[in-house]
């Protein structure tokens, strides 16, 4: 998440770092400002009622000590609490509303990178020499299809586009890579663990994907209820201590490394 102090004082700078990547959401960083004078706005009442409160608090009791009458007082501050209730309430709504906007924002790309899209991408350095060929070399989708390991005409026919289904080699060698992929982290200590293939949406907004990617995944709706279900397991790990606080783990588990694979 981006900070918002960064947006508030240099707004122009945010917009112009995300229109490097493509996309324009000057309208949302103009959002943002706006719902944070707002909360600013509307903190600043709150403290002010909330001291104004703690004076009363204090004068009540001396207004008593001495036989007065602090009645009137007191019907004051039962506004005043009443007040303060509701101005906190709009307080955490701004918040939420901020928090919500601030998580739909991309990252922000270094200085130097490029704008535009990966096709400005330039090599920063070579290793070894450039070899040379006496034929016209292919792709990797072009090897692919030719050698037989993937078939991405009846992947994207199967489950949509971008999609693709390894054959014959390519299954094994792919299976192979996960493999290899799962012995060399258990050798670094991790833990290996399998998610549920459905995930809810608070595993995506943990793992800080959410909302911003959220129109980028499929989902299933449960048509009984407003539950709605992804798939991924970077969402899954992450997700492992969803919903408990610390004080419910052991310290010898905060520094656990998890690791998973969804199919």
């Amino acid at each position: 998440m981006i900070d918002i102090k960064l947006i508030r004082e240099n707004p122009d700078v945010v917009k112009a770092k995300i229109k490097k990547r493509e996309m324009d959401l000057d309208s949302i960083v103009d959002e943002i400002i706006k719902v944070d004078a707002e909360k600013r706005a509307q903190l600043g009442k709150v403290e002010s009622m909330k001291a104004e409160q703690n004076a009363a608090s204090k004068q009540i009791p001396q207004i008593k000590k001495a036989g007065g009458d602090a009645s009137e007082i007191m019907a004051k501050m039962k506004e005043l609490v009443a007040q303060i209730k509701e101005g906190d309430a709009k307080v955490a709504e701004l918040e939420e509303k901020q928090k919500e906007l601030l998580l739909s924002l991309p990252n922000l790309p270094d200085d130097d990178v490029a704008a535009g899209g990966k096709e400005q991408n330039e090599p920063v350095r070579y290793f070894g020499e450039k070899p040379q060929f006496d034929f016209k070399m292919k792709n990797h989708v072009e090897l692919c299809e030719d050698l037989g390991l993937i078939d991405y005409q009846r992947g994207a026919k199967i489950a949509g586009a971008g999609s693709w289904l390894y054959r014959g080699w390519g299954a094994r060698r792919e299976w192979a890579l996960l493999n290899f992929f799962i012995n060399e982290h258990i050798k670094d200590g991790f833990e290996f663990i399998l998610p549920p293939h459905m995930l809810g949406y608070q595993c995506g907004y943990v793992a800080g994907q959410f909302p911003k990617f959220r129109d980028e995944v499929y989902w299933i709706q449960n048509p009984t209820s407003s539950d709605e279900k992804s798939c991924r397991a970077v969402r899954g790990s992450r997700s492992y201590r969803l919903s408990e606080g610390r004080k419910d783990r052991r310290c010898r588990q905060l520094a656990v490394q998890r690791m998973g694979r969804k199919t």
